[in-house]
């Protein structure tokens, strides 16, 4: 991974920066990679491969990332580390965040991204509240659930 490289001239990190409401918008707030399957639909927002793929790095270490299994070789994760057994509104906001700048033409994670102008932190508040506002929703309950099966094989 380069944070130099241009980003913006990958078609598909192009598309999955969008909105699918707004074409012509290409930094939309809820945007295609969050969602499952990168399909936006109310039901399958924070559901991404790309979230999950991230809560793992940052939980259990970047060796998980494209694994099953949260059991492997090497050093423990923060995970194991701190005796975590499930995720908060916090670490799913920061994955869903990262999930943007990772694919985005942005050199630096920052506040404001230089390049897309992207507000990351008011973006992670946002997605915060919003995951509280719901936290008890059928829906977010799924997702946490799920999220957390395949984190901890609970």
């Amino acid at each position: 991974y380069s944070t130099n490289y241009d980003r913006s001239t990958v078609p598909v990190f192009v598309h999955l920066l969008k909105s699918h409401k707004k074409p012509n918008d290409l930094y939309a707030m809820y945007p295609r990679v969050l969602f499952t399957n990168y399909e936006v639909s109310d039901a399958e927002l924070f559901g991404s491969a790309a979230i999950l793929n991230i809560l793992k790095a940052m939980l259990l270490g970047p060796t998980s990332v494209g694994s099953k299994s949260t059991q492997r070789s090497g050093p423990k994760g923060n995970a194991h580390s701190w005796g975590l057994r499930s995720i908060t509104p916090g670490s799913l906001a920061m994955a869903a965040v990262v999930a943007q700048f990772i694919i985005s033409p942005d050199h630096t994670f920052s506040e404001k991204g230089a390049i897309t102008k992207i507000d990351y932190r008011d973006r992670f508040k946002q997605y915060k509240k919003f995951i509280i506002k719901t936290l008890e929703s059928p829906r977010m309950k799924m997702l946490m659930a799920q999220l957390e099966s395949e984190l901890f094989q609970i």
